[in-house]
């Protein structure tokens, strides 16, 4: 096989978010649009990348359940391989039970689970499936991705030429403006890469947004301009032209969405990807299978590269498959009972002047490194440390995630505060 066609099938496989991906140095968070270059310099002598699997619409092409050796591991002899793999091989036996094709990389510190659909899936769709397979094992990950059944936020578009618009979908909250000189390089507490910490802005963060379209390539303009192939994706899930409305709930058509009077193009801050994760095979085409983060046979033999994605792209998953096994998804009962419906700003307004000193600072001053999660969990902690009870500590929570946007639009934002009531022990 020809390396064109290794990396045509390599990049198929993993294709996910067009306009960024994931730099292994530190986190960072670049633009780049369409993310293929990046891609393919990967195969090659780097830099090495992440891929963010859920795109502006909420589907994703792939799903992947980390085996993490930190969970497996003993300070006097270090992670425990054969364990490691007997958990992988069940979990692949639970899949194939499905009918469902899966692949194990071995990475530096334990596996992953991969599974590819044929076409884009709902993001919930996939990470359900994968649940629904570590149930079945009777393993309980710390990560599954997606980690997160969507991105939701709310796209805003501001340039100091034209006028204030956004479009209602999914796919993250963009704030468009010109970069000023003092802004460039500086961290962005919300230009996030996954859970790992911010990223960092450039002049080259502009990427693909410009005064022309406020659309990144999606949907099957990456099939046919990115990857020079055919088809359109699951339920016809193109971009739309017209499907956007402007702030006052006004129809939009596709020429109003557009920046007019801009010249060098705006760019975008605040935007939530999700997360990336690292691809396998980094510099595979010039070095051979690397020492770690590639894919294993059915004999626990390394594949290369060419044999991996020749294999994979052909054995692909039906999503009537995948939807199948994520039908059988029960979410986990909670164990703390709020109404929900009375965390309300109103609310938050008698609790305000009640809040404890630090708990007053995050909400003025914003979280400490950018770390938005790590000030959620916080202000929880220093809540139920003051004698809070689980309602009203929801109620501070939900404003302090609408300041700080972590949550914000995503449609399980009130299971993840949730989760952070119940992971601090709040009482109820």
């Amino acid at each position: 096989m020809t390396w064109e066609a290794t990396m045509h099938n390599f990049i198929t496989l993993f294709a996910g978010r067009l306009d960024v991906y994931g730099g292994w140095e530190g986190f960072q968070t670049k633009l780049a649009n369409p993310c293929v270059e990046p891609m393919k310099e990967h195969l090659h002598h780097g830099p090495y990348i992440g891929v963010y699997c859920i795109d502006v619409d909420n589907h994703t092409r792939w799903g992947c359940i980390d085996i993490d050796g930190k969970d497996f591991a003993s300070p006097d002899q270090g992670h425990d391989w054969d364990r490691m793999w007997t958990l992988a091989a069940l979990l692949q036996d639970v899949l194939n039970y499905k009918d469902i094709t899966s692949w194990l990389e071995r990475t530096k510190n334990g596996i992953h689970v991969w599974v590819f659909a044929e076409v884009p899936v709902l993001a919930a769709t996939m990470r359900r499936a994968l649940m629904v397979a570590c149930e079945v094992a009777d393993y309980k990950p710390k990560e599954v991705n997606p980690k997160a059944e969507g991105v939701g936020f709310v796209h805003e578009y501001h340039c100091p030429n034209g006028p204030l618009l956004a479009s209602r979908s999914p796919g993250g909250r963009r704030l468009l403006q010109h970069p000023s000189p003092e802004e460039e390089g500086q961290p962005d507490s919300a230009h996030e890469a996954g859970d790992d910490g911010p990223g960092r802005r450039t002049a080259s963060d502009v990427g693909g947004w410009s005064g022309d379209t406020a659309w990144p390539v999606s949907g099957a303009a990456w099939n046919e301009a990115a990857l020079g192939v055919g088809g359109s994706p699951q339920g016809g899930r193109d971009r739309p032209t017209g499907a956007a409305s402007s702030l006052d709930g006004r129809a939009t058509t596709g020429a109003d969405q557009r920046m007019p009077g801009c010249g060098s193009g705006c760019r975008e801050t605040g935007t939530a990807f999700g997360n990336f994760v690292r691809l396998p095979y980094y510099g595979a085409l010039v070095n051979g299978t690397p020492p770690d983060r590639f894919v294993v046979d059915e004999d626990g033999r390394p594949m290369d590269v060419h044999e991996f994605s020749r294999s994979a792209l052909g054995s692909r998953n039906p999503v009537a498959l995948l939807e199948a096994l994520a039908d059988l998804y029960v979410p986990p009962s909670p164990k703390v009972t709020l109404e929900l419906s009375a965390a309300t700003h109103e609310q938050f307004t008698l609790l305000e002047p009640l809040l404890p000193p630090l708990v007053k600072v995050i909400f003025e001053e914003g979280p400490l490194n950018g770390d938005r999660s790590g000030a959620l969990v916080k202000t929880a902690i220093l809540l139920r440390n003051d004698g809070w009870r689980a309602q009203a500590a929801f109620t501070v929570l939900m404003a302090l995630d609408e300041r700080l946007g972590k949550f914000v639009g995503r449609p399980d934002r009130e299971e993840q505060l949730l989760k952070i009531i119940e992971k601090v022990e709040m009482p109820s």
